[in-house]
């Protein structure tokens, strides 16, 4: 029978910072998953070989009229069970990037209460392999006494199925953006999606970029800057992240009147029906599902353009409702 994954009761408001982690087993450690990421937990069902599978898939399951990919993480990170009684073990059901999968696991302990900051970012490994637990660890969870890796499953899928967008150069849209002139400020803690939406923006004219691993040091830059009065254009930024997420980073943002006009592009896996209200609560401008790296560049335009029309109109005084119409015109 499912679980619902909220059965512990815990509400979470938007841009607290906080978040739940579902703790799982496999082989003799705990790993940790967001609870953002997991539609239900249900128990092996019976699986359907494809050809040509990647060897950590075990097959194709069916869970209530879709079909979702069956991943061993086992056999991912090459581990050996402890539990092989198969009736013991659970299958974790995800949504992320717009697309559902199912991970087989030896079990599932508990639904924690928990907040960005209590996660310690990893550091980058030179020479780790791609398949490696290492490289697949986006951070180590303080839980109580316990150390608790943080698994990113996002890459396990987008390894297997090779999902992950390529850097891409985009041209001039129709809010005709001088981009060279405009700085742009990149939050995620993946070194690699980073690094493709950098190049991304720099190939396609926004040069002036500056790239964090998460939202603390994100959010210590706009201060730093405010400073000598300076502050970004544009703030694109993922919501999973050590020390202080994207949520929370966005509220930061949004309640400080030196910085509320900043426009904010949340560029997550995260990005749903449901999750979208949690954006929309913190005062996102715009709410991108990963991995369309190459729509990043037309909603920089797009915003970028936006906040200069309100400059203007504000500056001539009117009033931040009629630039608002301005825009919609």
């Amino acid at each position: 029978m499912a679980k619902a994954p909220n059965d512990s009761g815990i509400l979470l408001e938007s841009g607290t910072n906080e978040f739940e982690v579902l703790l799982f087993k496999l082989g003799e450690e705990s790993y940790g998953v967001n609870v953002a990421k997991v539609r239900e937990i249900i128990t092996p069902t019976e699986v359907t070989s494809c050809p040509d599978q990647p060897p950590a898939m075990l097959g194709m399951i069916s869970l209530r009229g879709s079909t979702l990919p069956l991943i061993s993480l086992h056999n991912f990170f090459e581990i050996e069970m402890k539990i092989t009684d198969r009736r013991k073990h659970c299958v974790i059901v995800t949504e992320f990037s717009e697309a559902r999968s199912a991970f087989l696991v030896e079990g599932v302990e508990q639904i924690f209460r928990a907040s960005w900051n209590q996660i310690q970012p990893m550091p980058e490994v030179q020479g780790a392999t791609e398949g490696s637990s290492s490289a697949q660890v986006t951070g180590i969870l303080k839980l109580n006494d316990r150390l608790i890796p943080m698994l990113d499953f996002e890459s396990i899928y987008a390894k297997l199925f090779k999902t992950m967008s390529s850097a891409e150069k985009v041209g001039v849209t129709e809010f005709q953006v001088d981009r060279p002139r405009h700085r742009v400020f990149i939050a995620d803690d993946s070194a690699s999606i980073r690094k493709s939406i950098a190049l991304t923006l720099r190939t396609s004219g926004y040069t002036n970029l500056t790239a964090f691993s998460n939202g603390a040091e994100c959010w210590e830059m706009i201060q730093n800057d405010l400073k000598q009065g300076l502050k970004p254009d544009v703030v694109v930024t993922d919501i999973e992240m050590p020390l202080m997420d994207g949520l929370a980073l966005t509220r930061n943002i949004k309640s400080d009147p030196r910085t509320k006009d900043i426009p904010v592009i949340l560029f997550s896996s995260l990005i749903s029906d449901d999750n979208r209200k949690k954006g929309e609560k913190v005062g996102a401008n715009e709410q991108l599902a990963k991995p369309q790296i190459g729509k990043v560049v037309e909603l920089a335009d797009k915003w970028i353009s936006h906040a200069m029309e309100v400059a203007e109109i504000e500056a001539n005084g009117g009033s931040v409702e009629e630039a608002n119409e301005s825009s919609a015109a």
